[in-house]
């Protein structure tokens, strides 16, 4: 198994480890203050990242993903926005569908949208094969977010 499959495995926890916690705390608070508070610290972090990665010394510890590799502004487009605005969407509408949803059920959902639309990029985009065990896997998944959504 590939080691790099600890990333995904630590961002999945720490997804709904965000996501509930962000519940939580829109209780108290109201859930555009949170997505502010949020905002604010994916900021500083952010611009402690881009600060190393444009410092030729600190950007030789970083992954080459991370390195500053020229002017942005010369390379803006409106396309450019959309992960931005995708985040913010995640940051705001998975908890808001835990006021309505159990966890489990939110995440059932989610995982499953995102394994349905990588394949689809994945195929479409980037030209990868789908196997059969991947299309199997995918449909196992998507009846899997049917179940676990299942009035009884």
């Amino acid at each position: 198994m590939n080691a790099f499959v600890v990333v995904p495995l630590t961002i999945g926890l720490l997804s709904v480890l965000q996501n509930t916690l962000n519940r939580q705390m829109a209780t108290r608070w109201g859930l555009a203050d949170v997505m502010l508070l949020n905002i604010l610290v994916m900021l500083l972090c952010s611009l402690f990242l881009s600060f190393l990665a444009h410092h030729k010394t600190a950007a030789s510890w970083l992954p080459q993903i991370f390195v500053a590799k020229g002017q942005i502004q010369n390379q803006l487009s409106i396309v450019n926005f959309l992960p931005g605005l995708f985040g913010l969407a995640v940051i705001l509408g998975l908890p808001y569908a835990m006021t309505h949803l159990s966890v489990a059920q939110v995440f059932v959902v989610f995982m499953g949208m995102q394994l349905l639309t990588s394949i689809g990029w994945d195929f479409f985009v980037d030209q990868v094969r789908i196997t059969p065990l991947k299309g199997l896997g995918a449909l196992l998944t998507f009846f899997g977010m049917i179940l676990v959504n299942w009035k009884t």
